[in-house]
């Protein structure tokens, strides 16, 4: 788990060959694009995904104004990412119809 505060990263990135990294931004580090071009270059291949947040966690503390990674390895496991652009709740039900054909390829 890393913690990306006033620009810069701490914490340490041990899985550097992460299968996925979950991102919690929140406040004015969201708009920040440097935490985001570091991920990608750190790991490369991982699935990155994230949301905003009204505080996030790291270790045993909730921060604000910040972004929190962690990364994980499947052991048994792969990760594969579908999504569609959903506009309209009405169609929600469609919409997943369509993620669940994509996972299943």
């Amino acid at each position: 788990q890393a913690l990306f505060k006033n620009g810069k990263w701490s914490g340490e990135f041990l899985l550097k060959d992460a299968d996925i990294v979950f991102v919690f931004a929140e406040g004015d580090a969201i708009a920040d694009e440097s935490w985001q071009k570091e991920l990608s270059a750190i790991f490369g291949f991982a699935i990155i995904i994230g949301c905003s947040s009204s505080g996030s966690i790291f270790g045993d503390s909730v921060l604000d104004n910040c972004v929190v990674a962690t990364a994980i390895k499947l052991e048994k496991s792969r990760a594969v990412l579908a999504f569609e652009q959903n506009v309209c709740p009405d169609s929600s039900f469609e919409v997943g119809e369509k993620i669940a054909t994509k996972l299943s390829k």
